[in-house]
Order: C-alpha cells, then structure tokens, then sequence
C-alpha cells in the first residue's frame, strides 16, 4: 500500500519593500539594479527608487515596466538621505520586511535570492536584520569586507551572526524605525557618508529586541556586488579617509561626540556582556576555518583547551526541507 506523503502548507506570503538610491552616470549599476527590479517586482515585492543626480527617469527605463510596483523619487544626497526622507514609518510599516540594496548589486535566485527563503531564515534565527552573502562579480573584484565577505561554511554553520550588515540588508520594519529614529538625531550635513552608522544601529536592535540576534549573515544566500565606486566618482572619498576633512564632516565622528551613542560607538561599553543578543565571529577561524575554508587544526593540548574556553559564535545550521 501507497502511503500519501503530506504537502508542507505554505505560509501566507510576506510583502516587502525594496528600496534603492542610485545615480543616472552609474551604467553597470543602473542596468544590475535594473535586472533585479525586473525579476522581483510585483504584488508582494514593492519598490522604491531614488534617482540622486537627475530629475530624468529616462535612465531607469525598466521603472516604468512595472509602474504599479516601483516608484521613483529624485531626492539629492547620499543613500542615509533617501532612508531618512523617503523610507519614513508610515510607508515602511505597510510592508513586512524592508529591503536595502546597494546600486551595484545584481539579485539572482541563481544564488539564492529568494523572498521565501530569506522569510524562512527570519523564523529560523529570530533576527531582527539578515544580510545575504556579498561576493564579486569577476575573480579579483571587491565582495563583503571582513567576517562579512562570503567565505567557505560548513552545514552546521550555514547563518551565523555578525555586529553589522553591509549596504545590503533585510529588515523587519520594526528594527528598521530603531534606525530611521537614529537618522533624525544626525544632521543632514552629517549624512553624507555612513561610517559607523550601521554598527550603531546593531548594537541598538539589541537594546531595544533583547535575547534577539540582531543581525545575521546567511552564507547560502548570495547577491552580486559590481564595485563601481560610486563613494569615490562622487568625490565623497575624503568623508571617509581624509581627516583634515572627516572629523568635522562624517558621520562616525558626530557618533563619537554624542552625549547618548558616544560610548556604544567607539566600544567603551557594551550593553550585554553576557552575550544575551548572541556572540558575533570576529574572523573565519571562529567558525572553525581558515582563509581556504578548511577546518582550523588544534595542534597541543593547549590549544584545545583554550578552544573548549572560548564562547562559541552563535550559528545556525540547514533548514528544515520538509516543511
């Protein structure tokens, strides 16, 4: 006798607003995000697009291929602008997970990209921010940076936390307002870069949703990231690096000075030693692996002993496939 195996229900699909700030002179990023829009777009995933060095739409022709899904604004400025004007909670809140992408980053479900998927990993983890994987798009270009670039895992370990996502993120709309509230405490003049502004945003997730991971990378997810150095054309490197220029001008050094976020950005305090949001891998060798993705070995007694003393980075492992 044929024994009938049960469908797995599906949940009720989740809506999700993409949102993306971009600039007409970038050609690889527009058609990349242009490729992304075309292939996501639709009834339960919503777009937002932020041309910020033209009033002219006529650079982002697949806009108006799905005019009831994507809608175009022209605010000036760096992206922290378009979160802080555009992405406000009454348009955020309509949506269940609210999606920050780079203007150099491609999506394709070739590597995974998938809003059920990423859904899934949410309930998983219980994190309140996931960040796909970021690899380059040609053999030497430019990926993640740090714990954060895509690197070998294992399947004991496929997500596994870090202290902030890079410019490419899914958020629950919630967590999404701790960062959005953040923004209207830091002057305009402040946000034309984001250094150390993500990082901050974390480690207030964790505050605000304690004993919840707040940010988690999925390593079996990934998105393509073009590097066109779009910080760079727009001559905003010295923000950054110069400090003749920076102190006065970016945005980590404000955090620095701040009377409430001063000691949570450079580190003098932790609001949960105990590690109660989780424990963040500083490098690939916490994970068990080195740069080759294979496993660390343990040569003395030791070592080993110091292993077993060490807190684990907090991990997550495959997903159920028959649910």
């Amino acid at each position: 006798m044929s024994v009938l195996r049960r469908t797995p229900s599906r949940p009720e699909r989740s809506r999700w607003l993409g949102a993306v700030a971009l600039p007409c002179s970038d050609p690889v990023g527009l058609n990349a995000t242009g490729q992304s829009i075309r292939l996501y777009a639709g009834s339960h995933f919503h777009w937002r697009v932020n041309v910020f060095d033209s009033t002219d739409t006529a650079c982002v022709p697949w806009a108006a291929e799905a005019t009831e899904f994507v809608q175009i604004s022209h605010l000036p400025g760096y992206m922290t602008m378009f979160w802080k004007r555009v992405l406000v909670p009454s348009l955020t809140r309509q949506f269940d997970r609210i999606f920050i992408m780079d203007n150099d980053v491609r999506l394709t479900p070739q590597l995974g990209f998938s809003p059920r998927l990423l859904d899934r990993w949410f309930e998983r983890t219980g994190a309140s921010i996931l960040q796909p994987s970021v690899i380059a798009s040609e053999q030497r270009g430019r990926s993640g940076t740090g714990i954060k670039n895509h690197h070998a895992f294992t399947a004991d370990c496929v997500a596994h936390q870090i202290g902030s996502p890079e410019r490419v993120y899914v958020t629950k709309p919630e967590a999404y307002e701790v960062l959005w509230r953040l923004l209207q405490e830091i002057p305009d003049e402040r946000l034309s870069t984001d250094t150390g502004l993500l990082s901050l945003w974390t480690k207030l997730t964790c505050i605000d949703f304690p004993r919840r991971p707040p940010c988690v990378m999925v390593n079996s997810v990934q998105v393509v990231h073009f590097d066109t150095r779009t910080i760079s054309k727009a001559g905003l490197d010295p923000l950054y690096n110069d400090p003749r220029v920076n102190k006065k001008k970016n945005t980590l050094f404000y955090l620095w000075n701040h009377p409430r976020y001063g000691r949570l950005t450079n580190g003098s305090y932790d609001p949960y030693p105990g590690h109660e949001c989780g424990v963040v891998a500083s490098s690939v060798s916490d994970l068990g692996l080195d740069s080759a993705g294979k496993p660390v070995p343990l040569k003395t007694m030791r070592q080993k002993a110091e292993e077993r003393r060490r807190v684990r980075p907090t991990c997550w492992g495959l997903l159920d496939d028959t649910r």
